[in-house]
């Protein structure tokens, strides 16, 4: 077993740079999941860095406003449009919600009276079905479970003013410091570790790009999803329309099956308001047209890269990483399952220098750089040899172009003497000669 143990690590954590990668992961992970509570403003904001980095770098790369300036704008108008939100929006939304809470019972009771009566008209299939029983569990267990989630999260968070009142100061500030200074703090965040990061550099530049597309796609996602589904619930005069828009958009939080969770209350509210009629099954059909728009436009349209991960590797990050951080690891289930399957595909393996071969490979490496050298040397030779042999050529050239000239000069001076003058000459060179 050893054995074993003693390969795999070779195989997988000898290399310096996955060996630094590796504690760098477990270092996070571990301080993440055992003070979540502590580092929570920390994450939140660097959720809205990721949300925001994608206008502030667009104003950024037009030459349209510079980093600084265009971080102040885009943090105040995000954060001026939520408190907007809050202000305006916020008591419907409680209002409507305390409401649906109250009503809870009256819509299972309805619910179950609807289905005794479909029992009623088949006697002989569901005999054997204790259906008052059963329906007086479902709604015991609905209606305890609804209180004691209001009573123990929502009062909760509301009722503690200081930490909601340090997350509405912190978080902005955190925020626009991490776009302000992005580059300052990534150079300060490398410098802190060791210098073998090649691997986490890879991984990085892989994933920080996906991630920032992911994360503000997937907020701009909520956003029209929301809005989509509060008009047509609108449209229809539907009760708790805002309420029901809103955890249409959430939804799209968790994959494949979010859509299917959240369409129970929306067909129970429009079933105890409009019963088993012609509007109620058109509400559910434009309900279902909207869930067919987001499937095969809106999420193909804000997501063109497919995260290309299997439904089971989906549902299976919702569950443990909503289970270790709630909200968030619900929101970054897809992106850390990426980055996982990323991170398994590129790991280097099997490349260790076991200690047997330790002096051959050496030896090895030595020859290698010998015949290098050797080869460097032969090179600059023959580089100077071309460099005299050049030179030797210019001087014969500029040789050959001073005697062409001296011929044409001669050739120019026998042209411009007279031919009497040339006769007298010539018999004067014979009575020399």
């Amino acid at each position: 077993m050893f054995q074993v143990l003693r390969s795999w690590y070779r195989s997988l954590l000898s290399d310096p740079n996955s060996a630094t990668f590796f504690i760098i992961i477990t270092f996070l992970f571990t301080v993440i999941y055992f003070y979540s509570g502590i580092f929570m403003p920390i994450l939140v904001a660097l959720g809205v860095s990721y949300i925001l980095e994608a206008p502030i770098s667009f104003l950024e790369r037009k030459n349209i406003l510079r980093r600084t300036i265009s971080t102040y704008i885009v943090i105040i108008l995000f954060f001026s449009s939520l408190v907007l939100f809050g202000i305006y929006v916020g008591p419907s939304i409680a209002s409507q919600g305390s409401d649906l809470v109250n009503k809870i019972p009256s819509i299972l009771t309805q619910t179950s009276d609807y289905i005794k009566a479909k029992v009623e008209e088949y006697p002989n299939i569901f005999e054997h079905i204790d259906i008052d029983s059963i329906s007086a569990q479902i709604t015991d267990s609905i209606t305890s479970y609804s209180t004691e989630f209001i009573k123990t999260n929502l009062l909760g968070y509301l009722m503690n003013v200081t930490s909601f009142i340090m997350y509405l100061i912190l978080i902005p500030l955190l925020a626009f410091f991490m776009l302000k200074d992005k580059h300052v703090l990534i150079d300060g965040v490398k410098g802190c570790f060791p210098p073998n990061l090649k691997l986490a550099s890879d991984m990085w530049n892989k994933m920080n790009i996906q991630l920032m597309n992911y994360v503000s796609g997937k907020f701009i996602h909520i956003i029209v999803i929301a809005v989509l589904n509060f008009i047509i619930f609108y449209c229809f005069g539907l009760n708790y329309a805002i309420l029901l828009g809103l955890a249409v958009g959430l939804s799209v939080l968790i994959p494949v099956v979010g859509a299917g969770i959240v369409s129970a209350p929306v067909a129970l509210v429009a079933f105890t308001q409009f019963g088993v009629d012609s509007t109620f099954w058109t509400l559910l059909g434009v309900y279902g047209v909207g869930l067919a728009l987001d499937a095969n436009l809106i999420t193909p349209m804000l997501f063109s890269e497919k995260m290309k991960l299997h439904p089971f590797v989906i549902l299976a990050s919702v569950l443990v990483f909503g289970s270790m951080w709630g909200f968030w690891g619900v929101f970054f289930a897809i992106p850390l399952a990426t980055f996982f399957k990323t991170l398994y595909l590129n790991w280097p393996r099997g490349k260790y220098i076991d200690s047997g071969t330790a002096g051959s490979e050496a030896e090895i490496v030595a020859e290698e750089r010998t015949v290098a050298r050797n080869a460097k040397d032969d090179l600059d030779e023959a580089i100077s040899a071309l460099s005299s042999a050049k030179e030797k050529l210019g001087r014969v050239l500029d040789d050959i172009d001073r005697i062409e000239c001296t011929e044409v000069q001669d050739a120019d001076l026998s042209s411009s003497v007279p031919e009497d003058q040339r006769q007298q000459n010539e018999e004067a060179s014979e009575r020399q000669s």
